[in-house]
């Protein structure tokens, strides 16, 4: 596991997600985001759960370069206003796309699983990434999280833009 993160609700609830990396633990293989909730401030958890199910043969279509589906950096928040309560949970589909999931029962169950498309970088041309890029490609250069801080930036920047000019089909 990998990247976790802890988003408490508006209730108490407390949501834990963290990326699984499997058969290894390598950036290049299978990965996918997993979840806990607690009520009780963390005394007792639910079992792990897999945020977003795609069977394995979807994986392999889904994925790029000769890689399986790699699903990773999520960004939970639960919104106050216009959609109290909702949590939304971004996250990169092969590190180069990115997603939105949502729940609206406190992370029972999710839905509503759809690409940002305003969001993937705009230095990429095509469908897909250069599968030979490094981390420069993402306007960073290697240091200790440069491309969590440019991801980061990058999605509060089009998820403000978004929210302010469109329902986003929330």
């Amino acid at each position: 596991f990998k990247s976790p993160q802890l988003l408490r609700l508006e209730d108490g609830t407390l949501l834990a997600f963290a990326e699984a990396l499997w058969p290894t633990c390598s950036e290049a293989g299978h990965s996918t985001i997993v979840f806990r909730r607690s009520e009780d401030d963390g005394l007792h958890w639910s079992q792990l759960t897999e945020l977003i199910k795609i069977d394995e043969n979807a994986r392999t279509r889904l994925g790029l370069c000769g890689q399986p589906l790699s699903m990773s950096n999520v960004v939970p928040i639960q919104l106050k206003d216009k959609y109290p309560g909702r949590i939304l949970v971004f996250y990169m589909r092969n590190h180069f796309k990115t997603w939105i999931i949502h729940s609206d029962n406190g992370g029972e169950t999710w839905g509503g699983d759809h690409e940002i498309a305003t969001a993937t970088p705009s230095r990429n041309v095509g469908e897909a990434p250069d599968c030979n890029r490094t981390i420069d490609w993402f306007g960073a250069s290697p240091g200790p999280f440069t491309y969590m801080e440019v991801f980061i930036r990058r999605l509060s920047g089009e998820m403000m833009a978004l929210l302010g000019k469109a329902e986003l089909s929330l």
